[in-house]
Order: structure tokens, then sequence, then C-alpha cells
């Protein structure tokens, strides 16, 4: 299925609108009013409330008028240069959609948290004298609820559009013949790099500050331990198609998806963007379809007689299509010659 020129057209502009313009106008509009509250914020400023509503936690006013903004504009910012390129091929969806409204929302939210953190502490000669900022947290969260639905609704609908599948060409199997397909299939190395040494941050944070903070300390070594079991588990699995049917699997054993024969409507190759078709890389969930996407590109796409599809981004796809037909038509063969004699 291949969109309209004109629709194509307007989708990518109304997500760069919501994902990118609005939110960068939310940030300048944002920057200005905090520069012009400066000469009447206390230095430091408070940057931290505790669960009862007091100050417990302060920094320079200078830096706040750094990071906020680029927290503002720098996340949306992120989330549209993911999808924009995904939109520009052609390829989009709900999951597309997503993202431009999650996008403002994330702006909006840090917009008010950011403004509002400030407002509530004009005139003050002490960051410690700044009330509650409760009431500023629940208006972000309600206004960023209003701006997503807006964005959302603002969008024009996008049913899902991906590239045209190919039907797996079954292979020739003799009679009782037996045969196996398997690959292993990786996440690009610098994902992988970037999963471990975030796992050696997070848990050498931990090691350094536990003698002074155990509690902290112990999080953060389980936080950094975590990490790099993800890093190990879910970013390496092997594809099997045998008897058995289309077997996945991770480096540990598990986790562990089976698509048994009698269950395989048809075996198809399809290219799969992992942002468009399934909004993001990894074990992924939509309605209709499950993934392991751990890359972009070939997939074997397999159609269900039970439950949803399910795609897994593998090299030589075809192979693996090809094989899982034809052993899955010769059970659906020997299946009803069973049932026939009986």
């Amino acid at each position: 299925m291949t969109p309209t020129p004109i629709h194509q057209g307007r989708v990518v502009r109304t997500f760069t609108v919501v994902g990118l313009i609005l939110p960068a106008i939310i940030t300048v509009v944002s920057l200005v009013l905090a520069l012009a509250w400066r000469g009447a914020l206390p230095d430091p400023i408070a940057t931290h409330w505790g669960p009862g509503g007091e100050v417990d936690g302060t920094g320079p006013v200078g830096l706040m008028l750094v990071v906020g903004p680029l927290l503002m504009l720098g996340l949306p910012a992120l989330l549209a240069a993911t999808a924009l390129p995904v939109l520009r091929r052609g390829r989009r969806g709900p999951v597309t959609r997503l993202l431009g409204a999650t996008a403002l929302a994330l702006a909006v939210l840090l917009g008010v948290l950011f403004v509002g953190s400030l407002a509530i502490q004009r005139g003050l000669d002490a960051a410690a004298d700044a009330p509650s900022i409760a009431p500023v947290i629940w208006s972000s969260y309600a206004a960023s609820v209003v701006a997503g639905l807006a964005a959302w609704f603002v969008q024009p609908k996008q049913d899902t559009v991906r590239e045209e599948t190919t039907a797996g060409t079954a292979i020739a199997l003799g009679d009782g013949e037996k045969a196996m397909w398997a690959r292993t299939q990786s996440m690009t190395g610098w994902f992988m790099v970037l999963l471990v040494a975030a796992a050696i941050l997070v848990g050498g944070i931990g090691v350094a500050v536990l003698p002074s903070e155990p509690a902290a300390g112990w999080l953060g070594i389980a936080v950094g331990v975590v990490i790099g079991l993800a890093a190990l588990t879910f970013t390496t699995v092997t594809v099997t198609v045998s008897e058995a049917g289309l077997t996945v699997r991770g480096v540990l054993g598990w986790p562990r998806k089976v698509v048994a024969l009698h269950d395989v409507e048809s075996a198809r190759v399809a290219q799969v963007n992992g942002i468009a078709d399934f909004g993001g890389w990894g074990w992924r969930l939509r309605p209709g379809a499950e993934g392991v996407v751990l890359r972009d590109g070939e997939a074997i796409w397999v159609s269900r007689t039970s439950g949803r599809d399910i795609a897994v981004t593998v090299d030589d796809a075809a192979t693996g299509a090809g094989l899982l037909t034809a052993l899955a038509q010769r059970a659906a063969t020997t299946s009803g010659a069973d049932e026939g004699r009986a």
C-alpha cells in the first residue's frame, strides 16, 4: 500500500509542527520568562522538594536556566528525530502518531515544571522559603495530558503503512525428510556497547557511594546488574525453524517464543522498521502483532491461526520463511490425511 503524496505530506507537516516547532516555541517562551525573572530569584535556587513539600535540594540559577531548556527541547527533539526519517520514507502508523503527541506532551510537562518552579520562588530571599511544588506538579501533569491528546487528534489518522511482504517460497522436502534452519541475530554493536557502558557506569557509581550511602549504593549496583542482564538477555537471539515450528530464544534460553507448525497460517519475508512497525527495538508488543526486532530490515513475518502475528528480524529470512512454509504445509497435509483415515 502506497500513501498518497498529499496525505503523506500532511502527515509529515503536522508531525513536524507538534513534535518540533511547538516544543521549540515552548522552550523559547519559558527561557524568556526565566531570564526576565532572574533578578527576582534567590541564588542558589530550590531544585528539589521532599515528600512533605519542604525544599531539600538547591542549585545555581544559571545552571537551572541551561539544563531546563536543554531538556525541554532536547527530549522532544530526540523523539522527533527518531520518527521523522521514518515518516519521510512513507512508513507510518499509530506509533509515529503517538511519538509526535508524546513529544509535545513532554515539552509541556517540562515547560510547566520549569516555569512553575521559578514562579513560586520569585521575590524570595532564600530557596528554603519556597512553598510546596505539588500544585505545579499536578498542573504540569494536567497540561501535558491535554497537550498530548490535542497533538494526537490534530495529526491525521495514520493506518499502518509498511513495505510489501513476499510470501515464503516453500522449500521442496522429500517424504519424511528432516530439515532445520537456524540463525543468531544481535542488535547493532553500538547499542550493545551503550548498554554495557550504562551498566558499568551505574554499577560503578553504586560501588563508589556504598560506604557513605549504603541504600543508594546497593540500589545503584542492583540497577547496574539489571541493565547488564538485559544487555545479555535481550540483545541477541537464536532463531530456529524445525519440526517444532518457529523458535526464538535469548542467549540464556529466556525469553523464549515458539510458534508450532499447526499455528502457522503463512510465513512471509517483510521489511520491518522498528519505529514504524513496533515503536522501537527489542522484544515488542503492539495490537495484532509482536516482534523480536533487533535491527531494521528483513524479517520472518508469521501470520498465525490463533493469536497475533509475530515478526522476527533475522538475516536470510527468505530461507527461514520458505522452510517454515514447507514444514507447515507438510504438517497440515499429514494431519488432514490422519483425520481422513480416522
